[in-house]
């Protein structure tokens, strides 16, 4: 029997996208019915078509200019790192700490707070005042995520018994932000691309 991991790689392989002779036909067919003959883009027919793949009705010019090549433009589009890092598994990774803090009783979730409000602003704009309760998660947007993600070490260690949780805990944390960093660099060098060796 499968694990979950194991199983959403497995339909993550087997529903990807292809950028293919298919594919580029039903926008062909979409963009037929649209310009040629007179249904609108939110009609029944064109829904038809494109709703069961999320397709749009527009050509991609990559596509277009390298499908000879065999290239396929979904495997060049890059990761939004916006929403799939700080608004996704930032804002996880968070919401999961805090509901392990709960579990603990409320002067953890207190002192995990409390901790928060005593991190110094850093940079222009970089780590700036957190006035709320971090725990609240009220009004965030993604650079709250990041800065919560950033000082979340010095104010969340020690609030986890046994030790081991907590190390371990540290250790995700470390990694994730050392990812973040990473990812933020508008160009690696080798030495950054080592670091990743280990």
């Amino acid at each position: 029997m499968f694990d979950v991991c194991e199983q959403d790689m497995l339909d993550r392989k087997r529903l990807e996208r292809v950028d293919d002779e298919e594919h580029r036909e039903k926008i062909e067919q979409a963009r037929e019915l649209i310009f040629s003959q007179g249904y609108s883009v939110d009609s029944q027919a064109v829904k038809d078509l494109l709703d069961s793949e999320s397709l749009l009705p527009t050509r991609n010019a990559f596509s277009a200019l390298f499908q000879q090549h065999g290239f396929d433009v979904f495997k060049f589009i890059p990761s939004d790192k916006l929403h799939e890092w700080d608004v996704g598994r930032c804002k996880d990774i968070i919401v999961h700490c805090v509901r392990i803090l709960h579990c603990i009783g409320s002067n953890a979730v207190s002192a995990f707070d409390r901790r928060y409000r005593w991190v110094p602003t850093f940079g222009r704009g970089v780590i700036r005042r957190f006035h709320n309760n971090v725990s609240e998660m009220k009004k965030m947007a993604g650079r709250h995520h990041v800065a919560i993600m950033k000082c979340m070490i010095p104010c969340i260690s020690g609030l986890l018994l046994p030790e081991e949780h907590d190390i371990m805990l540290m250790d995700i944390i470390f990694d994730c932000n050392t990812w973040q960093a990473h990812s933020a660099l508008r160009m690696h060098t080798d030495t950054t691309l080592a670091t990743w060796g280990n």
